[in-house]
């Protein structure tokens, strides 16, 4: 009749998609990476640290590409080295 308010709730996934793939090949001095492209990623950044845990608001990226892969070029053998990669829409 008008008089009485629709009410109702429903559920809306906000979540971004997630790489869950790096895969990463080491070929004497370069470390390769890829992983699954993320639909509508415009670039891919690449952080880089000898420490497991690291905080990659306190860093620079080593890198910034557009495709998902990456090489990162005459790495020491010494190592050991952890990466993060994030993307931008």
């Amino acid at each position: 009749d008008g008089t009485i308010a629709d009410i109702g709730a429903f559920y809306f996934d906000q979540s971004l998609p997630v790489i869950e793939d790096l895969i990463i090949t080491i070929d004497v001095n370069d470390i390769i990476m890829s992983w699954t492209e993320i639909p509508d990623a415009v670039s891919y950044n690449i952080y880089r640290s000898d420490e497991p845990y690291f905080d990659i608001s306190l860093i620079t990226p080593i890198a910034s590409v557009t495709q998902p892969e990456f090489v990162d070029e005459n790495v020491l053998p010494e190592g050991p080295y952890f990466y993060i990669v994030t993307y931008e829409y």
